[in-house]
């Protein structure tokens, strides 16, 4: 199954410009960890959560005055929507981030990959073997 299908589509974007606090309001509101920061249709950078914490809060800025690109990561890395699954993992293997944004053929940004995603969707999968074992077992 290829990223296109699996990666989050609920993306939500903010432009550099924007505070930190309203960041935060807006990942509370839609119950996020991440933005994706955007000029235009040009992927410039991500805002996580972390960021906040260890770059605002922890450096003792103001929320209100921060604006998101002093404190972005900057020039994130991306997934190709038609990678597979294992391709994908090879590619973040190693990687110090847990979100990826997706990208299709023409570059536009068509969703979020995250390790969290996966993890839940591997868990679903055992879930479902663990079933079929089960059944099977009660058939011996």
């Amino acid at each position: 199954m290829s990223l296109g299908k699996l990666a989050n589509k609920d993306v939500v974007k903010v432009a550099p410009t924007t505070s930190v606090a309203e960041a935060a309001r807006m990942m509370d509101l839609k119950n996020v960890g991440c933005l994706l920061v955007m000029e235009g249709e040009k992927l410039i950078g991500v805002l996580t959560d972390r960021d906040i914490v260890l770059r605002v809060v922890n450096m003792e800025r103001n929320a209100s005055e921060t604006k998101v690109s002093q404190v972005m990561t900057e020039n994130p890395e991306t997934l190709e929507d038609s990678l597979g699954l294992s391709s994908a993992l090879q590619k973040i293997r190693g990687k110090r981030f847990r979100r990826f944004p997706v990208r299709d053929q023409k570059g536009s940004i068509v969703g979020i990959f995250t390790v969290d995603d996966l993890v839940f969707l591997l868990g679903k999968e055992l879930s479902v073997i663990g079933e079929i074992l089960e059944r099977e077992r009660a058939l011996i």
